[in-house]
């Protein structure tokens, strides 16, 4: 199928891309450059915030909280 066949956003695809060439060891290092990591302090959030996490992880959510 064509990559236009389907209403999706371009991450899912680039993530599917990623994993096939991680399956196969043909990962271009040049690909997996980041330019800017951010770790976020995951405690510091509370239940139902969004933050982002990593490149590869896009938007994270809170879903609960213990102490």
């Amino acid at each position: 199928m064509e990559k236009n066949d389907y209403r999706l956003n371009e991450f899912y695809f680039d993530m599917n891309d990623y994993i096939f060439k991680l399956r196969k060891s043909r990962i271009n290092p040049n690909d997996l450059v980041i330019n800017e990591y951010i770790l976020p302090d995951v405690f510091s959030f509370n239940e139902g915030e969004m933050f982002f996490f990593t490149p590869y992880l896009k938007n994270c959510k809170v879903i609960k909280k213990r102490s």
